[in-house]
């Protein structure tokens, strides 16, 4: 895990510059570097360490000695205590960012191509297509009114996805085609 190394990397510094006793001015360039370097480990790594960015970037704004060496105290305890969490699993995952309409469509076109022709449906694709046509439909009524032909057009796929997943070939054929006429109608 990068954000593992990173702390790693982070932890000795930060130690020596605490147990330094002195304010430390290159420090506040240092942890400002330290949270984007943790920022971008942790969204690779999946995880939710935003309470110890925070703190980091803390330590970047403190302008006096006893703050420093605080939020310095506050920061090696919590990198610390993800030393022991991350390996254990013990961190919450990043939050979903909710993707858009652009993105969705084309994921959802390509799952249809991939189905429409199978006889044998794959239970997991399906369900996905199925995920992916309801996180179109919230996407789309979150950018247009209710009661848009966008809206109207969105219900209508996920309805269509949705019933296609217990039916025969031909029918779960026919559904899809006409699911995928009914995304494409759907302005980005």
């Amino acid at each position: 895990m990068k954000t593992l190394m990173v702390i790693k990397n982070i932890l000795p510094m930060l130690s020596a510059i605490q147990q330094g006793g002195a304010f430390s001015e290159p420090v506040r360039l240092i942890a400002s570097n330290w949270a984007k370097d943790l920022t971008v480990s942790a969204k690779d790594d999946q995880i939710d360490i935003s309470d110890v960015i925070k703190t980091i970037e803390a330590i970047s704004a403190a302008d006096d000695f006893e703050n420093q060496q605080d939020e310095m105290y506050s920061a090696i305890a919590l990198l610390d205590q993800l030393l022991e969490d991350i390996p254990a699993g013990k961190t919450k995952p990043l939050p979903h960012e909710a993707e858009g309409i652009e993105a969705l469509k084309p994921r959802i076109n390509d799952s249809i191509l991939k189905a429409i022709d199978s006889y044998s449906l794959n239970p997991d694709a399906m369900e996905n297509m199925r995920k992916d046509a309801a996180a179109l439909n919230a996407a789309v009524l979150g950018a247009y009114a209710e009661g848009s032909e966008e809206l109207s057009n969105a219900d209508m796929a996920y309805d269509l996805i949705d019933r296609s997943i217990a039916c025969n070939f031909h029918q779960r054929r026919q559904n899809l085609l006409q699911a995928r006429e009914y995304i494409t109608r759907i302005a980005a």
